[in-house]
């Protein structure tokens, strides 16, 4: 649950308020307010991968951890991107050691809610993602069921 922040300008790192959930293979994104949303994961658990569906999101003027409504699937590993409208996408993610999800989830940070995103084409777990130009997420490789994908595919929003 450790975090950290890091000072750009002296290069260095101190400690800040743990998160209220301990994780491992989250997913993060920089809000458009300053906050840091953290998404999923893993929990530490001997019992298998556990994965996680709780919320947090970080304000660093308060240097505190607040929770928000969980995920709608809970996931580890997944991509999470901040879109054009201030909205987050979070696709793919991983259920149990092999099992991949396809489903994308959009969280409105104004309205603190959970909508569906669709699904991708392919299950996805390990996949990378990046906003082009044009507003649009390319997802791109991963694997699904020990398997490495060669594949991409294009989230739109419109």
């Amino acid at each position: 649950a450790n975090a950290e922040i890091y000072d750009p300008k002296d290069g260095t790192w101190r400690e800040t308020a743990p998160m209220q959930t301990a994780r491992r293979s989250l997913g993060a994104v920089l809000l458009d307010d300053g906050r840091v949303l953290v998404v999923g994961g893993a929990s530490g658990e001997q019992k298998g991968r556990r994965q996680l569906d709780s919320v947090e999101v970080f304000d660093p003027e308060t240097e505190r951890w607040s929770a928000l409504p969980p995920l709608q699937t809970a996931r580890w590993g997944p991509t999470v991107d901040l879109l054009r409208d201030g909205r987050v996408l979070v696709t793919g993610g991983a259920v149990s050691p092999i099992g991949s999800l396809k489903s994308a989830e959009l969280f409105d940070p104004k309205q603190s809610a959970w909508s569906d995103g669709g699904d991708m084409s392919q299950r996805r777990n390990g996949h990378r993602s990046i906003m082009l130009n044009d507003g649009r997420i390319l997802i791109v490789g991963g694997h699904f069921l020990g398997r490495y994908l060669a594949s991409c595919e294009i989230y739109a929003t419109d």
